[in-house]
């Protein structure tokens, strides 16, 4: 698109935590990747348990306190100053999805998609773009979903969910909007790949929502979600919480997010040949790194 964010994790909350990593959670950022936390607070990042950060570059503005010396693999960078929103340009664009959602839609063509194994969703189409207001998938169903006509994102006015073992294959861009969120759980499996077609304004972008879409979005319970290189995620006021067996893995990928959970046994894995060492760092204060155990 029109800029590249600094990193391929930016986390853009202002205080808090904008990274958790807990239980035997790891997120893994491989060659060229790195992770911008804006957060000023002392815990912007916090790793316990089991948790471990594995990157070579990790700029934080705040600070950063693990649970043990083998939790992040090497010292990072403290007192970064925070990045704004790399997709603001985006953000005038999207307000005009605002409007597209209603709690009482009207259908105006398609109606409930079937398959061989039941009903799935229902479809509203709009003129620039195909409005979809609630899209569930399970019990072994498989959807092919690609973008609208010419490229047109597709908007989700209520939530995206793929559990029990369904899966959802995707080539296009989603906008999620009206406080829908993309939850993946349950054995349900979401594979992103570069649409056929797609309009500039977008172009690269396949999980879409603005500054003020305040949500979370899951992946837990054994949800999966694999990500094609070069695409991206940017949900700047949104959470994203991958929890419970689960893993979101891709060779390249940028996720641009309010903030960063992750647990339970799960993995995020960002780019290819994340460092495998961990350093070890001296007990106290380290560039930054507080240990607390």
């Amino acid at each position: 698109g029109e800029t590249k964010p600094p990193a391929c994790l930016n986390l853009l909350a202002p205080d808090g935590e904008g990274l958790r990593i807990n239980g035997n959670g790891r997120v893994e950022m491989g060659d060229g990747c790195g992770v911008q936390v804006d957060s000023s607070d002392e815990r912007a990042v916090n790793i316990n348990g089991e948790g471990r950060l594995i990157s070579d570059d990790v700029c934080v503005n705040g600070g950063v306190t693990v649970q043990g010396s083998n939790s992040i693999s090497s010292i990072p960078k403290t007192g970064c100053p925070p990045i704004s929103n790399p997709y603001s340009h985006l953000e005038f664009n999207l307000q005009f999805f605002d409007d597209e959602c209603s709690d009482r839609p009207s259908v105006e063509r398609g109606g409930k998609v079937r398959t061989r194994f039941g009903e799935v969703t229902s479809f509203t189409f709009g003129p620039s773009a195909t409005k979809i207001m609630s899209l569930t998938i399970q019990n072994g169903v498989t959807v092919n979903l690609s973008g609208g006509a010419q490229g047109f994102p597709l908007v989700f006015c209520h939530d995206l969910t793929v559990r029990s073992g369904g899966t959802l294959n995707l080539r296009g861009n989603l906008i999620f909007t009206n406080g829908a969120r993309l939850i993946v759980r349950a054995g349900g499996n979401l594979n992103i790949s570069e649409p056929d077609a797609e309009i500039d304004l977008f172009r690269g972008l396949s999980i879409i929502s603005s500054e003020t879409q305040r949500v979370t979005h899951e992946i837990t319970g054994g949800g999966n979600i694999t990500i094609a290189s070069g695409r991206g995620i940017s949900v700047p006021g949104s959470e994203i919480d991958i929890n419970g067996n689960s893993g979101l893995v891709s060779n390249s990928v940028s996720i641009t997010a309010h903030s960063l959970r992750v647990g339970g046994n799960t993995i995020v894995k960002i780019g290819q040949n994340p460092p495998t060492q961990p350093i070890q760092p001296r007990p106290g204060e380290v560039g930054g790194v507080r240990l607390i155990n």
